[in-house]
């Protein structure tokens, strides 16, 4: 008999890249076969992807998935189930927040196997202790309890699991150190993101043209947030901006409720220094935007705080070449060697400040580094994250 695994995720661009990787990689070993197990198709767009996939099954509902989960996986009896946990995987944090039971339910009913990508584990580190990742706090709800709720909730989902696949070496440092997860338990899957390979929009380009006036873009990307250190970006690039006149610092996304207010701070910002014609906010960007921005950047800024969590904005800069300033001790150290970008603090103004001015005007090191980018963008492939993940089967199935 054959061992039967369902895939539970949202339909996404580089999930159903991965989910088409380990088709192919289950389509040589005749002893397994793969389902994918997504939302409904009248459920939110906004989550889901219109690329339409083989062994797809559309069984839950946003915001409610425990009883037709459970029903489903009861019926079929798989060998494994392997669940993607996003804080906002099932819908709101509050739906998410039942995932536990759910597994509790697999585990005394079923003799399903869970496997569970912890893709946030919600940690950053502070004085080489990891702690519960600030920016994760909701407004209003005081810190202890907080912190204490997430970590007997990560640790409740790694109890209730088989088998932890992390994104990162660093997230299983986390897992194992603070969460005091078993090591045997822990698979490494480095999460590698697709391109996207939209075409080029003229119009949509015509408009980011006509905004920036030919001014060499430097881009801070994705959701606006205090753990990109965007207020540090400002307050650096407000000491070399007379320097580099030609530049153009772009903050490109939009703020959640929760970071509205951060937003304000970091406008402010830019008026205190007098940056309104060299610092520009876009707001919400469409993918064809997002394309259109890294093609246009001369350099990406990815200076988060110290975090053991993957992320996928980096991957844009390696598919276009784009060249990087990252921080010091977390995922980008995974990612790069000291050679594929240019290394700065989080939260060292004067380290990001000479990272701009250096890679703004040496026109070789800019080269050398555009060219590391290509290179390596060749060599990646989600094909990899697809095969670590069968090993992680492989593995539990033994279990």
């Amino acid at each position: 008999m054959s061992v039967k695994i369902f895939y539970i995720d949202r339909f996404t661009h580089y999930t159903t890249q991965i989910f088409s990787d380990l088709q192919k990689i289950i389509s040589n070993n005749n002893n397994y076969e793969i389902l994918f197990i997504g939302p409904q198709k009248n459920d939110d767009k906004s989550w889901l992807s219109e690329n339409s996939i083989k062994n797809e099954k559309r069984i839950w509902k946003y915001g409610h998935y425990i009883r037709n989960l459970y029903n489903f996986i009861k019926q079929e009896q798989p060998d494994i189930v392997h669940i993607s946990f996003e804080w906002r995987m099932f819908g709101p944090r509050i739906a998410t927040l039942k995932l536990p039971f759910l597994l509790l339910l697999l585990r005394i009913f079923t003799k399903t196997k869970i496997i569970l990508s912890l893709h946030p584990a919600t940690l950053s580190k502070e004085n080489s202790k990891w702690i519960i990742m600030k920016e994760a706090l909701p407004p209003k709800i005081p810190r202890f309890l907080f912190d204490g709720f997430v970590k007997f909730f990560i640790k409740s989902l790694c109890n209730l699991s088989h088998k932890i696949i992390a994104d990162t070496y660093s997230q299983k440092s986390g897992l194992i150190e603070f969460y005091k997860v078993n090591i045997e338990k822990i698979h490494v899957a480095p999460l590698i993101f697709p391109p996207n390979n939209l075409k080029i929009n003229i119009e949509k380009k015509k408009k980011f043209d006509s905004q920036f006036k030919n001014k060499k873009v430097l881009l801070c990307f994705g959701v606006i947030s205090p753990r990109k250190s965007i207020h540090t970006i400002i307050k650096a690039f407000a000491e070399i901006s007379n320097k580099i006149p030609d530049h153009m610092l772009v903050i490109a996304g939009m703020a959640t409720d929760d970071y509205k207010p951060y937003e304000a701070m970091l406008k402010k910002l830019v008026i205190q220094h007098n940056l309104e014609n060299q610092v520009f906010f876009t707001g919400y960007i469409d993918d064809e935007e997002t394309e259109i921005l890294f093609d246009l950047a001369k350099i990406a800024l990815y200076i988060y705080y110290p975090s053991a969590d993957a992320g996928g904005s980096v991957f844009y800069s390696i598919y276009h070449s784009v060249p990087c300033i990252v921080s010091t001790d977390g995922y980008f150290d995974e990612l790069f060697t000291k050679n594929d970008a240019l290394f700065v603090e989080y939260n060292n103004e004067k380290q990001i400040s000479k990272a701009i001015l250096e890679l703004s005007t040496n026109d070789n090191l800019e080269s050398r580094i555009k060219l590391k980018m290509n290179n390596f963008s060749k060599k990646i492939s989600t094909e990899s994250t697809a095969i670590e993940y069968f090993e992680a089967y492989k593995k539990t199935i033994k279990v």
